[in-house]
């Protein structure tokens, strides 16, 4: 369990230092798909709050509200309240 938990803070730690804010939402928001979001034909939809995103992420809420509204407006995502849904996945800035 520590082993766990020392493995998850050092990658964590790591992209602080070489993801941009960015990268780092968009890897949170890209793994949130994978392992909880309701795929559709369309999108995936995963049901999260841009402040509980942004915390994940380690960015602030001002940061992850504009960057979700930037990705918006190029069409990657659509928001609704407490969900966001992954239109393009291919937009994001993933590394």
């Amino acid at each position: 369990m520590t082993l766990h938990y020392l493995s998850h803070y050092t990658a964590r730690h790591e992209a602080i230092i070489s993801d941009t804010a960015e990268q780092r939402l968009g890897n949170v928001l890209m793994s949130l798909a994978h392992r909880v979001g309701r795929p559709t034909p369309t999108h995936v939809e995963v049901e999260i709050t841009n402040e509980q995103l942004g915390k994940l992420a380690d960015v602030g809420l001002f940061t992850a509200t504009r960057l979700l509204s930037r990705w918006q407006r190029r069409g990657a995502i659509a928001k609704k309240r407490g969900k966001i849904l992954i239109l393009a996945p291919e937009k994001l800035p993933i590394d």
